[in-house]
């Protein structure tokens, strides 16, 4: 998948070599035998969105039991005071659709507070003080990991 937010990250950070956002796994009846089934429907009968929404919706219901668990990762390479480094972190919550809002209810605090105000149009991930949004989204039940090696 791509972001508007990953466009500018090579300009800012020149030594950056790549870049990307995968999204992966459901359950692997839905990814090795639904999705496919979808993908191709999709091709025959393009305008057959509903029933075919309808199915994967069924996939996901029907095969996924609790618990949940939507994770967003980043696995780094890089070097930091001439050693090579890497790093894995995550944010992780039960409910996909409260990671959605809980970033943006933390950028908003502090747009509210006016530390995340300038000039222009912005991204969100850009704007914001990270460590504080980090903090706030751990209020709000989000779960951060992070390992340096």
């Amino acid at each position: 998948m791509f972001f508007e937010e990953l466009r500018p990250l090579p300009e800012i950070y020149p030594s950056l070599k790549e870049i990307g956002f995968y999204i992966s796994e459901s359950h692997w009846v839905t990814d090795w035998v639904i999705m496919p089934v979808a993908w191709l429907w999709l091709k025959i009968m393009p305008h057959a969105v509903r029933p075919i929404g309808q199915l994967l919706w069924w996939g996901m219901g029907t095969f996924h039991k609790p618990p949940y668990r939507v994770e967003l990762q980043i696995q780094a390479v890089g070097l930091k005071d001439g050693q090579m480094v890497k790093v894995h972190a995550t944010v992780a919550h039960p409910d996909g659709y409260a990671l959605t809002a809980i970033p943006v209810v933390a950028t908003l605090l502090q747009y509210l507070d006016g530390s995340a105000r300038k000039p222009g149009l912005w991204m969100m991930g850009h704007l914001v003080e990270p460590i504080r949004l980090m903090k706030d989204m751990e209020k709000m039940g989000a779960k951060f990991t992070t390992s340096i090696q």
